[in-house]
């Protein structure tokens, strides 16, 4: 997902996304640090979420995300604890018997 700001006369777009998928995009990222950090935050449980900007002279004639979520510059990542609903438990449970039963 990405907004523009328009600040004296100057765009900056701000893109969030997951690290797989916005990493690419950055001109300037050391993937394999990233995707580093990102394991060490999955094994802690959290969802992670990756910031880029960009700043822009001139908006481009057609807004499209490739038109400008690209060449951005890695800001960071950020990791949210968000806990799972209190169905997830009943649906995993469900699954794996699913899978039980599949198996014979």
């Amino acid at each position: 997902m990405t907004v523009i700001y328009e600040v004296n006369g100057v765009y900056m777009t701000v893109t969030k996304g997951a690290p797989d998928a916005l990493i690419p995009k950055c001109a300037e990222a050391d993937p394999e640090a990233i995707d580093r950090q990102t394991k060490e935050m999955f094994r802690d449980g959290l969802k992670v979420i990756a910031v880029a900007v960009q700043t822009l002279p001139r908006l481009p004639e057609s807004i499209t995300p490739e038109s400008v979520e690209r060449a951005l510059t890695f800001i960071g990542l950020l990791g949210l604890d968000a806990p799972c609903r209190e169905e997830v438990g009943e649906a995993v449970d469900i699954c794996t018997e699913a899978g039980r039963k599949e198996r014979g």
